[in-house]
């Protein structure tokens, strides 16, 4: 049923202008890294190469670990790019994946800073986040270590998120705020993609930090400081806005609700 579902959608779009590779699965991989699943994707890779010569195949993997890229290589002769999701071990993937014995090219079908569920909660069940300067160095190092430092083998990436979306916090990932705004990780890929920085770059933001314990009793009084600058030397405008957290840090669907606004803290 499944293979014959893909059969027709390769009918139906094969000779689309907007096809650039047909990718079958995203992640499917994890707790299933068996012969039976790369079998069911070989199968389609191989329908899609009889059906279509012009447009090669993809199947996309979480992470290099285990026995998968050995595994895939093995059991899928015909998938000719394997898409590699990495987020907090982004800037070692590409090398991790040539030790692992990957020989086929690859995609970062994702990237961008360390995942929710990378790092630790601390003792109230909170993940902290890291602020935007501090996201903008993990995508340079994902973008300068597996794309540009293997150019032989990497044929390009897809970074996560360009827009806005809420999972974790409402700025975990969005590389722009709800208005359009953008956000520092936008200015690093424009010059790692144009190789020249914006015009009106984003605030460097050097520390931000709450005074006094991160644990208050209800009703204290919170402050909280940033140490941030423009690069041209402009004046800022600061805006404060305090959002309640997630119950859980799952990965949440597009159309997820920004979590509860306390406006009348500033």
């Amino acid at each position: 049923m499944q293979v014959e579902e893909f059969k027709q959608i390769v009918k139906k779009y094969k000779d689309h202008p907007a096809v650039l590779v047909w990718s079958i699965g995203n992640e499917m991989e994890n707790g299933n890294d068996t012969p039976v699943l790369w079998g069911a994707i070989e199968e389609m890779a191989k329908a899609a190469h009889e059906m279509d010569p012009n447009h090669p195949t993809m199947t996309v993997i979480a992470e290099v670990g285990g026995n998968k890229i050995a595994n895939l290589h093995k059991f899928c002769p015909d998938i000719d790019i394997v898409g590699i999701n990495s987020y907090a071990g982004g800037s070692s993937v590409g090398k991790r994946y040539v030790t692992a014995g990957g020989t086929k090219p690859f995609i970062i079908t994702e990237f961008g800073p360390g995942g929710q569920w990378e790092f630790p909660k601390n003792k109230f069940g909170a993940v902290n986040e890291f602020h935007s300067t501090e996201k903008a160095k993990w995508y340079k190092n994902t973008y300068s270590g597996s794309v540009l430092g293997l150019p032989n083998l990497c044929l390009g990436s897809y970074v996560f998120l360009w827009g806005f979306k809420v999972e974790a916090t409402i700025t975990w990932y969005g590389m722009f705020l709800p208005d359009g705004s953008k956000v520092s990780p936008a200015d690093t890929i424009q010059e790692l993609w144009t190789g020249k920085a914006p015009e009106h770059p984003c605030p460097t933001i050097a520390k931000m930090a709450l005074g006094g314990p991160n644990e208050v009793n209800a009703g204290d009084t919170v402050k909280a400081t940033i140490d941030a600058s423009d690069p041209k030397g402009d004046k800022l405008k600061f805006e404060w806005a305090l959002h309640s957290e997630f119950e859980s840090y799952g990965i949440q669907e597009g159309d997820a609700a920004v979590p509860q606004a306390f406006g009348d803290a500033s």
